[in-house]
């Protein structure tokens, strides 16, 4: 039953059948099928297979949206489920994509699915400017920063945060997590980084490693 229902999740997501995927994403919650699983062998399996088939101009960007928005209204429907429960607050996350950078897909999955794990997520959206995530990390105070680049063209300004930071005497005031599709794991260690996370689960855990409340 349990694999089954999650093959249907994932053929329905990659299909774009939005009714169906919710139809099963709220019957697994009925049944006590645990959400990391409904996450991880389902809705992100199913999105791998969607970005290699935009990869492979199979699908386009519409496709690719409705998927993505799909993707989080299903996480939307897990998060009410998780708010049910008693969780623990896990800390306040300021996520963003680099200046230059319109893609916001990846970004949103992972702030997703940071929700429901019990982290509070300040999304400052695409294409910003270092000086503008500064400005709301002092306004703000979040435990974590966590920067995307989803382009080899904008990976380089993820360097841009670390180096205000650094001209403002204030690198270790904050965490900062690098991530996205286009970064290289050498790049992060390059720029100093805190840490690097190649999928949303590494991304977590490095979180919960970053973060003391």
């Amino acid at each position: 039953m349990k694999e089954e229902l999650l093959q249907k999740l994932r053929a329905s997501l990659i299909s774009l059948d939005i009714e169906a995927a919710i139809r099963f994403t709220e019957k697994m919650i009925l049944i006590g099928i645990p959400v990391s699983d409904i996450i991880d062998k389902a809705l992100l399996k199913a999105m791998r297979v969607l970005s290699h088939d935009f990869d492979e101009g199979k699908i386009f960007i519409p496709q690719l949206l409705v998927a993505a928005d799909t993707f989080e209204n299903i996480m939307n429907i897990i998060a009410r489920h998780m708010n049910s429960r008693e969780t623990i607050y896990c800390g306040k996350v300021l996520v963003y994509t680099v200046e230059g950078d319109i893609h916001d897909i990846g970004k949103n999955i992972i702030a997703s699915i940071f929700k429901v794990n019990g982290f509070e997520i300040m999304d400052l959206g695409r294409n910003i400017p270092a000086e503008l995530v500064l400005e709301k990390a002092e306004r703000y105070n979040p435990n974590l920063i966590i920067g995307f680049a989803l382009m080899t063209t904008t990976f380089p300004a993820l360097k841009d945060f670390i180096d205000l930071l650094n001209e403002n005497h204030l690198r270790d005031k904050y965490k900062m997590i690098v991530g996205g599709r286009a970064v290289p794991l050498s790049w992060a260690k390059k720029i100093g980084a805190d840490g690097y996370a190649s999928n949303v689960f590494e991304a977590i855990d490095l979180a919960h490693k970053l973060i003391k409340i």
